[in-house]
């Protein structure tokens, strides 16, 4: 048996930019057109320029289809050399 994964990658550019409020707070609203896996990245800066910068990931659904279904092809079975086996 043997798998095979693939992926591909590419950058969205800036999605989102803007001043944050008196608490810090920026809101972002943003449109995605494809499903996947996508890594978002936000960087702050102080008055001096210094950055901060946190990243988040996060699946973005197209609504065809909420639930992974499993089958006898995606699966690894774990098959003991004994059946009973004793710690130590």
């Amino acid at each position: 048996m043997s798998m095979t994964a693939t992926s591909s990658s590419r950058a969205l550019g800036t999605l989102c930019q803007g001043k944050s409020d008196a608490q810090g707070r920026l809101d972002c609203q943003v449109s995605l057109e494809k499903a996947g896996d996508v890594q978002l990245q936000a960087v702050a800066r102080d008055a001096e320029g210094h950055a901060s910068v946190v990243e988040r990931t996060l699946w973005v659904s197209d609504q065809s289809q909420w639930w992974f279904g499993g089958g006898n092809h995606d699966r690894i079975d774990i098959i003991p050399e004994k059946a009973r086996v004793r710690p130590g």
